[in-house]
């Protein structure tokens, strides 16, 4: 049954996200165990269909004057992608019994194949006045929206809409032709309700369903889509089209499993064009351009003519720097149909997806004058326009879009999504202008916006860099809203933050659970974008970009590091880790949530390794090569003298020296549920003296029984073992506890401190250690832990009023007013006292009039506040 929610799905418009759902835990075992059982369906499918043809073509020899027989023959034969075969069975229908029937089949074949004019002719022998099929006007007008003959195309849709008004069309294929014809002629309203009406009516259910879910992703409803291709293959699970549709509607959020189903298509049908472009495209974001070349002229063999496949081979050679060839295949699809603003299009989307927004706003105005009526180009010329800042014209391009199209979801979340940033608080310093909601800017807007500075304070310097312009920064309280400003970018769901190289966005505290990032940690990465980006016009590597940002937050705070040594070496050690010409599909295509993390880990170790064998001014040297349009090869070759072979095994040398005593510590583990008992672990400790976790629970074990003394020595020496190791139970809070117990304070301090300094996202431990400082006025150190907290969650309303009263204490009153400015904003409980501590700090800083009308709003609260009171009279002094 349709899920009664989705009839109304088009019609409703629901919030577009693109958020990963990336159930870390189990996923990728999940996904191993999902790929073994799709290769087992395919080889069960190739053998049915290999049956049901063998079985069909028994009957039609059995009946050679039954057209029918060779028609369900061609049919099967379509089915596996032998269209050769398929037009031979369906001429022989033609031949015994010329039914309009056999010759749309016949012309949709020719057509699948690029025979446009020996097509043309055949489905106008299906064409007519009287018995007129309406699949065979479908057929003919797609070829004619083809090659540029859009109004025969027009007329041949707005016939079969006809058709079906007067009562002519019927069934489930004639609903869905007509359906068809409705979306060609852009009334989607319609051709979503004549596919519901389709999955209600006897005849062909998968070829609806097929076509329906493609409707879906045309307007960027992925959602309802998979939903959609999944009905199909409850019908057929092998059924080429709708793996491949399945496949395109799971391309941008499970890249990895999309190119399984696409595979499994192919495998099953290898004249797929659908699947070959989607490969093909696939292989383009990961930059194996010669991947995607191999798919592109495959699907070119099938159909020599497509435009589409010609439009991706085009993007292909722009990327590669062929420009002869590319100038070709932009030439071959102009001469088959000059109105193809999809050409320009498609080239867009590719540089955009590569962070080359200039040039994708180049092709963008390509795109809409050759085609005006080509709406989804509007809609992502304005986002790119909006990615380098130009506001005012992309709002122009977007409300073109959905004037021409109000079913198109991207378009309508991302105008709506400008209309709320328009509602934004914007606050602007000499190298940025800052935006975010205007309840979070009293919490954090100056914080981020004097971080953002000292970035550019920071790291700038390094690479002899200076913004030409102030960079636009937005900040979204919600991470649906920061999905949509960045739809249509690899991984966007997984990402708290995306720069696109003049504009940084990112997710507010707010938008994610306390203590899941730390948003300090995500500006300062993402500014780190901004210098290479710019200094590169956009062409660095996604690995390059990534791990020179991870690099820049580590050097900048050793609690912004990314704390993945043990998940680092034991990858090295199963020899998981990527080769660094294929580390962009790390980002691109993972095959697990942990291989995102660890892609990032891993690239900010190449750039660690650079450094110190090469120093840092290799970095500098590689990122002018990429500004001169030289690919990886050429670069590593230029800069460090070595072939890319030779560089990709001095990184595997270095890692295995990194990595060596952390494997040699982890060597031995403890099997979950298996109970160790004291003897037995000092029995192993004896064997592996350099064991982590051998000490780690000898540790507890001693803990457990208050051996505190004998505890103490071995969490000392797993902590020694495996320095950053943070995970729960940790050297680190296990001997902060044991010291707790013991009252030893200053043992408690220095694990808290090296715990937070290495943890960046643990909000209890930094306030855990600022009462304690705090207790013991140590205001300077108290300070320190509490601006590492607001990293954290600026919105803990006692951070927020700990840091106030430390810097009151220490007479900095302009400090201690902004912290209460915060603390009030977020306070649920004590209003009262909220505005009393600002009144007395307004009080101390000489800001009489702001202390009297703080001190009334707390006396409003509480009328017999007394010491509220008293700064009212003094105030009123």
């Amino acid at each position: 049954m349709m899920p009664f929610n989705r009839i109304f799905s088009l019609l409703f418009l629901p919030a577009l996200s693109v958020a990963w759902s990336c159930n870390a835990h189990g996923q990728k075992a999940q996904e191993t165990e999902a790929t073994a059982e799709i290769a087992l369906e395919t080889a069960v499918a190739i053998e049915k269909y290999q049956v049901i043809v063998q079985e069909r073509q028994a009957f039609a020899d059995a009946n050679p004057n039954n057209p029918e027989a060779y028609l369900d023959l061609s049919r099967a034969y379509k089915t596996v992608g032998r269209y050769t075969d398929a037009e031979a069975q369906a001429r022989r229908a033609v031949e015994i019994g010329g039914s309009s029937e056999a010759f749309a089949v016949v012309g949709e074949l020719l057509y699948l194949q690029g025979k446009y004019g020996d097509a043309e002719t055949q489905l106008k022998q299906a064409t007519g006045p009287i018995n007129g099929l309406p699949a065979a006007y479908l057929y003919l007008g797609r070829l004619y929206r083809e090659t540029g003959r859009k109004t025969e195309a027009e007329a041949h849709f707005e016939h079969i809409v006809r058709l079906f008004r007067q009562g002519r069309v019927h069934g489930a294929e004639g609903a869905a032709a007509t359906a068809l014809a409705s979306k060609y002629l852009e009334r989607f309203h319609d051709a979503n309700n004549l596919f519901m009406e389709a999955t209600r009516l006897p005849g062909n259910q998968l070829d609806v369903y097929v076509a329906w879910g493609n409707l879906f992703l045309e307007k960027y409803n992925r959602k309802d889509a998979t939903v959609t291709f999944e009905d199909a293959l409850e019908i057929d699970p092998s059924y080429p089209p709708a793996l491949a549709g399945l496949a395109e509607a799971l391309s941008e959020t499970r890249t990895s499993l999309a190119e399984t189903r696409a595979l499994q298509a192919l495998n099953i049908n290898p004249s797929l064009v659908e699947a070959r472009q989607l490969l093909a495209r696939l292989y383009l974001d990961d930059e194996q351009y010669d991947n995607a070349v191999e798919q592109l002229e495959k699907a070119l063999k099938v159909n020599p003519e497509s435009t589409a496949t010609r439009s991706l081979l085009a993007a292909c050679y722009n990327a590669m720097g062929k420009q002869d060839a590319f100038h070709e295949e932009v030439q071959r699809v102009m001469d088959t149909n000059p109105q193809y603003g999809q050409l320009f299009a498609t080239i867009a989307d590719n540089l955009s997806r590569r962070y080359r927004f200039v040039e994708a706003i180049e092709m963008g105005r390509k795109a809409i004058k050759t085609d005006p009526s080509l709406w989804t180009a509007y809609a992502s010329l304005g986002v790119n326009l909006s990615r380098v800042g130009k506001e005012t014209e992309a709002r122009r391009h977007l409300d073109t879009s959905f004037d021409g199209d109000s079913f198109n979801l991207y378009t309508l979340n991302t105008l709506n999504l400008f209309d709320a940033i328009d509602e934004y608080t914007t606050r602007t310093s000499d190298n940025f202008i800052l935006k975010l909601d205007k309840d979070e800017d009293p919490v954090f807007g100056k914080l981020a916006l004097d971080l953002l500075e000292q970035a550019h304070r920071t790291i700038s310097p390094r690479y002899g860099f200076e913004p030409e312009r102030p960079i636009l920064v937005e900040i979204f309280p919600e991470h649906s809203d920061f999905a949509v400003r960045i739809s249509g970018l690899p991984g966007a769901g997984a990402l708290l933050g995306v720069c696109f190289g003049e504009v940084i966005v990112a997710d507010s505290p707010k938008a994610r659970p306390v203590g899941s990032f730390n948003w300090g940690q995500t500006l300062w990465h993402e500014f780190a974008h901004v210098i290479h980006l710019q200094l590169t016009r956009n062409r660095i590597p996604r690995w390059l970009a990534e791990g020179i940002a991870v690099y820049e937050a580590r050097i900048a705070r050793p609690e912004w590091d990314i704390d993945l040594d043990l998940e680092f070496a034991k990858a090295a050690e199963r020899g998981d880790l990527l080769a660094i010409g294929d580390l962009n599909s790390g980002f691109t295509r993972p095959k697990s949530a942990e291989q995102v993390i660890l892609s990032y880990y891993q690239a900010s170790m190449v750039v660690e390794f650079i450094v110190e064998k090469y120093g840092f001014g290799a970095i500098r040297t590689m990122l002018s090569h990429y500004r001169d349009d030289q690919n990886t090869t050429q670069v590593i070759e230029d800069t460090f003298d070595i072939t890319f072979e030779e560089f990709d095994a001095a990184f595997a040398s270095y890692t295995d020296d990194i990595t060596a005593d952390t494997r040699l510590a982890t060597r031995f583990t403890v099997s979950p549920g298996k109970t160790w008992s004291e003897e037995d672990l000092r029995m192993k400790i004896e064997m592996q003296p350099g064991s982590f976790y051998a000490h780690l629970h000898l540790g507890r074990v001693l803990m457990a029984k208050e051996k505190y003394k004998d505890a103490i020595e071995m969490l000392k020496k797993a902590r020694e073992l495996l320095p950053a190791y943070v995970h729960t139970g940790n050297p680190y809070r296990l001997l902060a506890d044991i010291y707790k117990k013991t009252g030893n304070v200053a043992g408690r301090i220095r694990e808290l401190e090296a715990l937070t300094s290495i943890d960046e996202d643990n909000i209890e431990g930094c306030k855990e250690l600022a009462q304690i400082y705090d207790d013991r006025r140590q205001d300077h150190e108290l300070i320190g832990i509490l601006s590492r907290a607001t990293m954290i969650n600026p919105f803990d309303s006692k951070v927020r009023n700990m840091l106030g009263t430390a810097f009151e204490r220490q007479e900095r009153f302009n400090e201690a007013i902004i912290e209460f400015q915060a603390a009030l904003k977020v306070e649920t409980t004590d209003m009262a006292a909220a505005h009393y501590n600002l009144s007395r700090v307004y009080l101390a800083a000489g800001r009489n009039s702001e202390a009297k009308r703080s001190a009334l709003a707390a006396l409003k609260i509480a009328p017999n506040f007394e010491a509220a009171q008293e700064i009212l009279l003094n105030s009123l002094e």
